[in-house]
């Protein structure tokens, strides 16, 4: 039976000197990220402990960022446009939509699909 092992290097020691060191079982990826621009090292444990110091006082010194804002709500009845398309995607799909005396009634499964379509671009 053939094996495969999967060797990790430490990236800051192979950046520096091309010297290729096992990141060994206490070693693991890091992300960082900074202005927008994010990277993943592999690091030993020794260089995760000097990232841990040296990261130190700015961690200490700052507060978490605040908490993403809530989805937006629905304005209240949709638009036109968007009840004319929900009856074309059902039209085209043979789903019904209207009620026993000719008015029309959006199921919430017609809905829930017509927005899936939609999120999805309209394919």
């Amino acid at each position: 039976m053939k094996e495969t092992k999967i060797f990790s290097f430490d990236d800051l020691d192979f950046a520096a000197n091309g010297e290729r060191t096992e990141i060994g079982d206490d070693g693991r990826a890091v992300i960082l990220s900074l202005d927008g621009e994010r990277v993943e090292l592999d690091l030993t444990a020794a260089h995760i402990k000097e990232l841990r110091e040296q990261l130190a006082p700015y961690f200490a010194a700052g507060q978490p960022p605040p908490p993403p804002p809530p989805p937006a709500k629905p304005l209240g009845k949709p638009p036109t446009d968007y009840n004319a398309g929900m009856r074309a995607y059902a039209d085209a799909r043979g789903i019904s939509y209207r009620t026993p005396g000719g008015g029309i009634y959006y199921p919430a499964q017609l809905r829930a699909e017509y927005d899936d379509y939609l999120a999805g671009g309209g394919k």
